[in-house]
């Protein structure tokens, strides 16, 4: 697992201002810190979602015509193994087509959600789906199982960082670290890989044989930020 971290500190010192017919100010002295981490994981799932697109002048025949699609679809998965947790149907509509304000016929929609973690099928799942009917394809993604506890890895490498950073410039600066004041995650999150997709690559697809796709990495990202109260040594 590859880490890239970044940090960046902000000081600030409480200043004590005096005036003429004024009372001085009491500020807190502090110091400022603030630690990125971003951890590269590879990719453990997919994440693919389609939809069948059928239309006819008839209602009940672009439905059914979809329903057919939709259940070769569902036989091509099982097909590469993938059972029934791996996939799932999702919106579905059928709506009238205008032209010209006027009705001139009807549009079955069913979308389909499929998920697995055979990131070597991802090439022959689009190509088999493809082949059973899909006309679209809405998004591919490439996720973890399990992010949170990729996101709890970031958050404590950025703390530490933040932390050592801190020890180090109140060192340099003869300043003594006397307690965490304030303490604040900025962002904890996952930013998956996600191939482009478009008409070209759906052509591509239709050869008899599939053309791999390349998961890559999951970057999981976390920032957090501490205030010290800080004194003299």
């Amino acid at each position: 697992m590859k880490v890239f971290c970044v940090l960046f500190i902000y000081m600030t010192l409480g200043l004590t201002t005096l005036g003429l017919g004024k009372e001085p100010e009491n500020k807190t002295p502090k110091l400022l810190v603030r630690g990125e981490a971003r951890l590269l994981k590879p990719a453990e799932k997919i994440l693919i979602h389609v939809g069948v697109v059928t239309q006819n002048i008839k209602p009940e025949v672009a439905l059914a015509e979809n329903n057919g699609k939709t259940q070769k679809v569902i036989m091509a998965l099982q097909e590469l193994g993938l059972n029934p947790e791996n996939y799932k149907t999702g919106q579905f509509a059928v709506r009238p087509r205008y032209s010209d304000q006027a009705i001139v016929g009807y549009e079955a929609v069913n979308s389909l959600a499929i998920n697995t973690d055979r990131l070597d099928l991802a090439g022959e799942i689009i190509s088999a789906v493809n082949k059973a009917g899909v006309n679209t394809i809405d998004s591919i993604q490439f996720t973890l199982k399990d992010p949170r506890e990729y996101r709890a890895a970031a958050i404590q490498t950025a703390a530490a960082n933040a932390m050592a950073d801190a020890l180090t410039l109140a060192q340099a600066t003869g300043v003594k670290l006397v307690r965490v004041l304030e303490l604040s995650i900025g962002d904890a999150s996952e930013r998956v890989p996600s191939p482009r997709w478009n008409a070209l690559a759906m052509k591509s697809f239709s050869a008899d044989s599939a053309t791999p796709i390349e998961s890559g990495d999951v970057e999981v990202f976390a920032d957090v930020s501490i205030a010290y109260e800080i004194s003299s040594s």
